[in-house]
């Protein structure tokens, strides 16, 4: 089992540790996801150690609520509110030389 990897918005107030590195990380090219800039590493629902506050905003749809830093508010993660049984993590937020390899693809 590959090691865990601990990420943070950029003043540091929300931080995420994944449990493993992710086999791929998806380009989401849907509209929000296009706009905020977002690269998610997906994992089981609950899996992902987030602590510090954070801001959420839930999609009209209903599928996702997504969280940011109420600080500096960059877009931290997303739950499937639910309705999914896993978490998108965006892995903007870790060290990017940890994701070299990683192949991006871009899956909506």
């Amino acid at each position: 089992m590959a090691a865990s990897l601990t990420g943070r918005c950029d003043c540091g107030a929300v931080t995420i540790t994944v449990p493993s590195l992710p086999d791929e990380i998806n380009a989401c090219p849907c509209d929000y996801c296009r706009r905020a800039g977002a690269r998610w590493g997906y994992y089981k629902a609950g899996s992902a150690g987030i602590s510090g506050e954070t801001a959420t905003y839930r999609r009209a749809a209903k599928v996702a609520d997504f969280h940011r830093c109420p600080t500096c508010g960059i877009l931290t993660h997303w739950d499937g509110n639910g309705v999914t049984p896993h978490m998108g993590v965006n892995m903007s937020n870790f060290d990017q030389e940890a994701l070299s390899g990683i192949p991006v693809v871009e899956d909506p």
